[in-house]
Order: C-alpha cells, then structure tokens, then sequence
C-alpha cells in the first residue's frame, strides 16, 4: 500500500496549520482560516505576482509572498480587507483544531502520548508509525503510518493528552505513582508494626532513584528493595495506609531575649523589638547615602544627563536625533532631522520629551510609518512599516533599504532592544 508524505505542520501567529502537499486556489466559498499566499508558479498569475512583489514604490518587497491568515473574503472579493484580489491567492494550509485528529497526531510527533476520551488505550509517535499501548504499558502488535491514522480517525474531535488516572489515595498502587511523580512516600501503620515487632523506632522511606525502589531508615541508611517495576511494589508493599513523607522542620533555637518589658508585659527579642514601649532605636546617621548630606560637604554638581545622543526627542511638533549632549547640566543639545539639513540647538527644557524607538516615523519612498521587527536571522532581516491607524503599510527586508534608512532601522532595533 502506498502513502503519502508524513504530514507536516507549522504555526503561524500561535496557531497550528496542517499544510497541503500540494496548494489549492482560494475561492470565496472556502471555510476559515486558512494559511494562504499569493499564487507562486509558473502560471501567468504567479509570474505577475513574483514581478509585481518584487519591487513596488522603489522598494523591494519579496516579502508578499509571504504566508498569511486568511480570517475572511470581503464582498468585493478582497481578503483580509488588503487590497489584493482573492484570484491572486492559494490555500497552503488548514486550520488545526484542538481535539482533533490532526492534533492528536502533531502531539504525537511532539512526544506525546494521547487517547481518545474515555479510552485508556495510549497512542504514541515513532518512526513514523501511531503505534498502540495498553495503559499497563502493554504493546499492542496494531500500528498505522501517519496519513493513515489521519483518515482512519479522520472528524473525531475527542482527542486529549494521555494522563495516568490517579489510584485511590493512600493505596499501594498511589503511593507507586507518587513515587514516579519524585515524592517520598512511607506507611505509618507499617512502621508502627514494624516498631513492636524489634522494639525498637522505625521509619522507612520509599522512592524512586536510578531505576530502582530505595528504602531510607530513621538513621539515613540506604538500602536497594528492588528493581523499579510496579509489578515488584504492587508484591511488596502494603495495600493501604500509604502517606506522602513529609520531614518536620528542624526546630529553631530560641531567641535571647533583650529586655523585659513592664509596659508591653513579654519579653522582646530581635523579632519583636521594634513592637515594644520601652524601645527607643538608635537615630541613623545623616549621611548622603540616607539623603542628607553636611553643610560642610563640598559637591560637585552631577548632570543626570537627560538625553544622550542618538536619542529621538520630539521639539515642536518634530521628530529629530539628538547629535550632541552639552557636558554639563542646563548646556543646549545639537538636534537634527534625518530628512532635511534643518539642525538645532535646543535647552533641554524647550525639548518636550524623549521618544520611544516604536514612536520614530521613517520615511521610505512614499511611505512612512513606525517600524517594528518581524523576522532577525543575521542578514534576512524582515520589519513592519506601521501607518497611523496602527495597520501595516508593508513588511520590507532591510537589505533592500538603503544605507542611511538601513542604518536609521537598526539603531531603532538595537534601541528596542536596549542595546547602546
């Protein structure tokens, strides 16, 4: 029997999306989302396509061919209220719901292991084969290649990560799973038994270290009861009475006491000293660090540099660059704009305040807008040109920028990312 390809999946915004092997048109019909591109082949459409993404407004702009998410048609065949026809598009990927089958499988390929609801027969993900399990762990000789699980199981909503249902509390069988999850368990009433039978205190800790079940005494002496399998437990261990072993806290030594004291009636220690009458605490020392600083201290005046340059400020309604910093406090800042030759020298109480690098509009062609970083993987970096209305205007590689609007970019991003 011949399959297909493993089923690939990629997110996309934090959502998952099974891709097609091969993309479909996108018709106004078709059920939403969906993770689409404009049309990439050789067809005329795709041709003009490639042409038209490549450069527009003197800007290269391959990135339109990048994936979206199709959320909706308009009536006048426009998708995503953009300004592209619905005929310039191919579906590429479908929506993948929580539940489903294809969710199942991509948790699968996480590491997972799943089940239907109200089965406790496990699946799992290997060599690409949904391979059976019982819940003792159990192999079951049954398995299916991935595409064929898919359309075996194909509409079932009813899928969940697998999680071992917890025993009664106090069993043997909870102690076991306690001991899995890395807790200490022991059994009181066992103990106590124990205890009469030697005459003397006993009390043994149970957990799980290096694949094998260890047993601690009172005294912390070590011993190996055997091989970490539950079927070994489930013949050792008592039924019932089992509890999580938690130690008691070391007692902690008393404080010594500082005074009595008449009027609050107890004796005050270092936790409580602050609490009593009779306690009158030591005035702190004025110094600078406190805030006070002596008449007789001679200080030099600190500028608290306000602005620094490469900042962005804003003076009078306009966005410029701070291109030097006066070397004391209440000298002029050096401004300019990056588009004109206009430069400035500004008290820094005229400047009517610092900007934000997501706030600096750019220029580029005919557009202008914010700009916000998409993708940073060495030299293919992409970025968003933001509009006014907060809507992106296009999404641009910086390597086709050039040299002053590249650099101009990157000292927002570095800004954005706190670096100087």
């Amino acid at each position: 029997m011949k399959h297909t390809m493993k089923p690939q999946f990629e997110k996309h915004e934090d959502q998952l999306f099974r891709m097609l092997e091969e993309p479909v048109p996108l018709t106004p019909d078709a059920e939403m989302p969906r993770l689409v591109r404009l049309i990439q082949d050789d067809s005329p459409m795709g041709r003009y396509n490639k042409a038209y993404s490549e450069y527009k407004y003197g800007v290269k702009l391959g990135c339109c061919l990048l994936p979206i998410i199709a959320t909706h048609i308009a009536k006048n065949g426009v998708v995503n209220d953009i300004e592209w026809d619905v005929s310039r598009y191919e579906i590429i990927g479908t929506l993948v719901k929580e539940g489903s089958s294809e969710w199942a499988l991509y948790q699968m390929m996480q590491g997972e292991t799943v089940c239907q609801k109200y089965s406790r027969i496990k699946r799992y993900y290997e060599a690409g084969y949904v391979r059976w399990m019982m819940p003792h762990n159990k192999e079951i000789s049954q398995h299916l290649p991935a595409d064929v699980f898919l359309k075996n199981f194909a509409g079932t909503m009813n899928w969940q990560i697998y999680t071992e249902p917890l025993a009664p509390e106090g069993t043997a069988e909870w102690a076991w799973q306690m001991m899995l999850l890395g807790n200490e368990v022991w059994n009181p009433e066992l103990d106590l038994h124990k205890g009469k039978r030697t005459m003397s205190q006993v009390l043994s800790i149970y957990y799980i270290d290096g694949g094998n079940i260890m047993v601690r005494s009172l005294s912390g002496e070590r011993s190996v009861l055997g091989v970490q399998k539950d079927s070994y437990w489930a013949v050792y261990a008592e039924p019932t009475g089992w509890q999580l072993y938690e130690p008691k806290p070391e007692p902690q030594p008393a404080k010594e006491p500082i005074a009595n004291c008449e009027n609050c009636k107890h004796v005050c220690t270092n936790s409580n000293i602050d609490h009593c009458h009779m306690y009158e605490p030591k005035p702190e020392p004025k110094n600078i660090i406190h805030g006070y600083i002596p008449p007789d201290m001679r200080l030099k005046y600190i500028d608290l540099g306000i602005y620094k340059v490469g900042d962005w400020v804003e003076w009078c309604g306009d966005q410029y660059i701070v291109e030097s910093a006066p070397p004391q406090s209440g000298g002029r800042y050096d401004i300019r704009s990056p588009y004109d030759e206009l430069g400035c020298s500004v008290y820094p109480e005229n400047i009517t305040r610092k900007l934000d690098p997501s706030e600096v509009v750019i220029r580029i062609g005919c557009l202008s807008g914010t700009v916000a970083p998409v993708s940073i993987n060495g030299i293919h970096i992409w970025f968003h040109l933001i509009g006014v209305d907060d809507r992106t205007i296009a999404t641009i590689r910086i390597s086709s920028l050039d040299t002053q609007t590249r650099e101009l970019v990157e000292s927002l991003f570095k800004a954005m990312r706190g670096e100087s």
